[in-house]
């Protein structure tokens, strides 16, 4: 089921389980789509014009690498980036800012 969405199993039709070998077994460019166009009876949104090109292909990739279910860390391909993402908003900028990045 969706992670944190408590009626997921009352939706109609219901919202499949990402680890799901169903849902592992479309290609990459199946799920990018899906990503992209959404579901429209489903209630998955179009993030097309929402979210950039390469996020939508990271998304694509968290799926590929979920974490195991009951986890509450991100999946070991994303610790890296989670790291350098903790050492930029602790990087001081002149005067004590903060540096902006983007995510």
């Amino acid at each position: 089921m969706a992670a944190g969405v408590p009626f997921a199993e009352k939706m109609s039709p219901p919202v499949p389980d990402l680890g799901s070998k169903d849902v592992q077994d479309y290609t990459d460019g199946q799920l990018h789509w899906i990503i992209k166009n959404g579901i429209a009876p489903s209630g998955m949104p179009a993030w097309n014009g929402i979210l950039e090109e390469d996020e939508m292909w990271k998304a694509v990739l968290y799926i590929r690498n979920l974490p195991a279910k009951g986890s509450l860390g991100a999946p070991e391909v994303f610790k890296e980036e989670e790291e350098e993402h903790q050492q930029m908003e602790k990087s001081p900028k002149q005067g004590g800012m903060k540096m902006p990045h983007s995510h």
